[in-house]
């Protein structure tokens, strides 16, 4: 199927022919906002945004805002790692982040990126979990993490 001859409103487009449409912007070698392919968002980060909990930042990568709230409590061990802590990662996808997103409980995305983030943390060393050990077998921190 073409679409040679055809003109649509862009979102129309994009919609249509999600392919077409990507295809053309690389073939232009540029983004969809503009950018250069190489040429990297805007990035800031503000420390002690949310004064609720005991750590919390806003983050924003272009148009994109993330605000993380983390809450810190003394815990057990998770069996099988006696000396290490763990972070609680809680992800909400309002409908102010989209319309896509509907209020009620957790999205099955939200808790796919939950768990993503979970694993990302423990196992890729992003938090050293060993630091979060109070006493072994006993005591650990447990970082709450709500974006």
């Amino acid at each position: 199927m073409t679409t040679e001859g055809l003109r649509f409103e862009s979102r129309a487009f994009q919609k249509i022919h999600p392919a077409e449409f990507n295809q053309r912007f690389l073939q232009e070698n540029v983004r969809q906002d503009g950018r250069e392919f190489a040429q990297t968002r805007l990035v800031s980060a503000t420390a002690g945004t949310v004064t609720t909990g005991q750590g919390s930042a806003t983050v924003r990568v272009g148009a994109t805002t993330v605000v993380c709230g983390i809450k810190a409590e003394i815990g057990e061990p998770r069996p099988g790692a006696p000396d290490r802590g763990f972070l609680v990662p809680n992800i909400e996808l309002s409908p102010l982040c989209s319309t896509r997103f509907r209020p009620g409980p957790p999205s099955d995305e939200a808790q796919a990126v939950s768990e993503h983030l979970a694993r990302l943390f423990g196992a890729r060393g992003v938090v050293d979990l060993a630091a979060l050990c109070v006493v072994p077998e006993a005591a650990v921190w447990v970082l709450h993490a709500d974006l």
